[in-house]
């Protein structure tokens, strides 16, 4: 008889891809292992194992198996390993404890795996990792703990392929961990944000996702000013890798670099949001006007190539020079010292905005910047630009925003329905402000912080949520002939800040006070139209553990019509209050004006000239309701 070998090689080939399809489906589908109920597991050093029946030996060829378990503890911790030399893997286990569902702690380099668990409502993290090398961290799912994974003072960690979800902090959080590889993991509704490294330079991170991190906002459980809203996170780690990643509907940023140079930043993919530097200083006042980094170099280390926001490029220009654009299908612009630029004409929408750091004389005319994710144009340390004829609306932050650039005249603009202020503009000095219309913005029209110098002129804040303009931390800031109306707090709003002039402003039908003053000094007001406004027309307030207002003139001011006092004096000391026309202000009480502060003068000390009051039938002095007893004594 002959044998057809073909035929027997054909048959037993057969029978092995059937066999291993069988084995595909059971394990997959069929076969559950047997999970067993226990409570937390302790282990302080390589003699506790066996206090376990663990499989295995603790060899690298045949690691203790810690698998298969149902932990859920009133402990702080489900599984605790620490100070062990021993080789273990941790796997396919359910841990839901007080604090942290596993804690690895002073394990000894590449000893420890684990793999397919579910860390689940742990009060702390889902997997902690302290001062232990090469940890091989995939396939798990963490859910609704407070952070996820945490890798603490750990090199060479691998983390591939783990689902974070729902927590309440960070989806996975590095701190003081080089060389670190994360990759294939997906983040999503993590509240502070998806991926988030702290001074752990030499990272890689590829082909993760990173979705829907919210952000804390007015909730913030620490004293931190970051309310969160991160895709994926990076301060003070340098010299790291992101690649490939897909990043969408982050609050505050898809990716947000702070302190960080270095970077290569390739070909990822960013929706609804874009990417975004940290710029903030800790100098407030006195002013000093200072970025975080003040060398353009740091900006000009980062390779940025082939990323895209909302399906548009990413662009990233340095160095150019006299260049002109007319037209962009770029969703974000970042320009990085280039000189001479002529951006205008554009229609812009739907992206992540156009900023320039370190860029001298630009000139953005003529276009229409909307519906960003974050600020719709921004400056840092650019100085001498051009801001003008631009439409600037519906962007999530501030419509634009002037940081550590001086010189810059913005003019002619029209900011509204912004999601922070129409126009900010911080540590930026020898700035002119003119002729824009900034109303409509869900925080204030403008707010000037930490500046010198600046002129805001013919300008009309109204209709904003908060104040119509902020003038804070601030010196000789020349506020004339604006218009601020319909406001839904002040109309005008000075918090310390000094020697600033505002004349010739009509603040009126503001929903609180007309000006209001808080902790600030030797100001002056002088020929304002103050009317109409709900509060007072001007009110100085201090807060508790804040300084009084002192020294301030207010003189030959029409102040009617305010539903409270038209000057209230809350505190302050030395201001002087004469020459204004007092009309029909807090109608029915005793008093247009309110005094519980000390030394504060309501007549001209040289002419022996007080102010005009609409209820004053004489003779004699006016009186001022409040503590202080204070009188006009020469009332027009």
């Amino acid at each position: 008889m002959i044998i057809n070998r073909k035929k027997i090689l054909g048959i037993t080939l057969s029978i092995l891809i059937a066999l291993s399809i069988f084995l595909i489906v059971y394990f997959t589908t069929i076969y559950r292992p047997r999970i067993k109920d226990t409570d937390n597991i302790v282990i302080w050093n390589d003699a506790d194992f066996k206090n376990y029946r663990f499989g295995g030996k603790g060899t690298e060829a045949n690691p203790y198996l810690i698998e298969n378990l149902n932990i859920t503890t009133l402990s702080h911790e489900g599984i605790y390993i620490a100070h062990t030399t021993k080789y273990f893997i941790i796997r396919n286990c359910y841990v839901n404890a007080i604090k942290t569902g596993i804690f690895i702690d002073h394990v000894a380099d590449e000893t420890a795996v684990i793999s397919f668990n579910t860390l689940e409502k742990n009060a702390d993290s889902g997997i902690y990792i302290t001062n232990s090398d090469n940890i091989q961290i995939y396939n798990n799912t963490l859910l609704s703990n407070w952070d996820g994974i945490t890798i603490e003072d750990s090199q060479n960690s691998i983390l591939q392929n783990n689902l974070c979800e729902d927590n309440r902090n960070k989806g996975i959080f590095l701190y003081n961990s080089l060389n670190s590889f994360i990759g294939n993991s997906v983040s999503i509704n993590n509240r502070y944000g998806g991926i988030i490294l702290e001074n752990s330079p030499y990272a890689t991170l590829t082909e993760n996702i990173c979705e829907d991190s919210s952000g804390y906002g007015s909730n913030w459980p620490t004293a931190s000013d970051e309310n969160g809203g991160f895709g994926i996170y990076l301060r003070s780690s340098p010299n790291s890798t992101m690649i490939k990643n897909h990043l969408s509907s982050n609050y505050d940023s898809n990716i947000y670099i702070d302190s960080s140079a270095n970077l290569s930043i390739i070909n990822n993919t960013l929706l609804n949001n874009g990417l975004a530097f940290e710029s903030k200083t800790t100098v407030y006042f006195p002013v000093v006007n200072r970025l975080k980094y003040t060398n353009v170099d740091y900006y000009l280390s980062f390779t940025i190539e082939d990323n895209s926001v909302n399906d548009k490029p990413l662009g990233f220009y340095t160095h150019l020079s006299n260049e002109t654009f007319t037209s962009t299908t770029d969703g974000q612009m970042i320009f990085v010292n280039c000189s001479n630029l002529q951006i205008e004409n554009l229609n812009m929408f739907n992206g992540s905005g156009i900023s320039l750091y370190f860029s001298e004389n630009a000139r953005i005319i003529n276009s229409s910047i909307s519906s960003m994710s974050r600020n719709g144009l921004s400056l840092f340390n650019s100085h001498g630009s051009r801001i003008m004829n631009n439409t600037v609306y519906n962007n999530v932050v501030d419509g634009v925003l002037i940081y550590n650039s001086n010189y810059t005249n913005v003019s002619n603009n029209s900011c509204y329905e912004n999601g922070d202020d129409g126009l900010t503009v911080m540590y930026s000095s020898n700035n002119i402000i003119s002729e824009n219309t900034l109303f409509n913005n869900s925080d204030s029209g403008l707010t000037n912080r930490g500046t010198d110098t600046n002129l805001i002129t013919n300008n009309a804040f109204m209709k904003n949520k908060q104040e119509g303009l902020i003038i804070s931390f601030s010196t000789n800031t020349n506020v004339t002939f604006n218009t601020c109306n319909n406001n839904n707090l002040d109309g005008i709003l000075l918090q310390e800040s000094l020697y600033s002039s505002i004349a010739n402003n009509s603040v009126f039908d503001n929903s609180d006070n007309g000006i209001s003053f808080r902790s600030s000094s030797f100001n002056l007001l002088v020929n304002n139209s103050i009317e109409n406004n709900l509060g007072s027309g001007i009110y100085f307030i201090t807060l508790i553990g804040e300084a009084i207002s002192e020294n301030n003139s207010i003189h030959h001011n029409i102040i009617a019509d305010s539903n409270s006092y038209g000057v209230k004096i809350g505190s302050g000391a030395f201001n002087a209050v004469h020459h204004n026309n007092f009309t029909d202000n807090n109608l029915g009480s005793s008093s247009q004006a309110y005094d519980s502060g000390s030394e504060n003068i309501w007549y001209d000390i040289l002419s022996m000239e007080g102010n005009f009051w609409s209820d004053y039938v004489g003779p004699g002095s006016y009186s001022i309701d409040g503590s202080a007893n204070s009188e006009d004594l020469y009332p027009l």
